[in-house]
């Protein structure tokens, strides 16, 4: 983005943002209850690989790779709108291009905090329809 230009709400969540807005997926695909299900069920499978990923990298102490997933898991959260989320992930990437691996136990703390809010919350959702 260029410095004038507006910044989109998912790029900055503040602490009181929602879990999840479905709303933000509902602008991009429309409001059929089914598409959203499915896109919410695809999320939550690529979402837990990308967790897995992630988790193994960092444990690694792989930079390039924990970079690389937190991308990936990045723009899923953000098309669900999982703000804080894709917020955790956005840290991730940057700490992951300018640190070293010992930088980003505190960022995985908040990114499985980010990432269990955002289960729950899809799962309470679920047990709701």
């Amino acid at each position: 983005l260029r410095s004038n230009e507006a910044r989109p709400s998912f790029v900055s969540a503040s602490p009181s943002a929602p879990v999840v807005d479905l709303a933000v997926l509902a602008e991009l695909v429309g409001d059929d209850p089914a598409v959203i299900d499915e896109m919410v069920e695809s999320f939550q499978n690529s979402a837990a690989q990308s967790r897995q990923v992630l988790r193994h990298a960092a444990a690694r102490g792989s930079l390039q790779d924990s970079k690389a997933a937190a991308h990936k898991l990045k723009a899923g959260a953000r098309s669900v709108g999982a703000a804080r989320l894709a917020e955790a992930c956005i840290e991730i990437e940057q700490a992951s291009a300018s640190t070293t691996a010992s930088g980003l136990g505190a960022l995985m703390d908040r990114f499985e905090l980010e990432f269990e809010a955002v289960r729950n919350d899809l799962a309470s959702r679920q047990r709701l329809s």
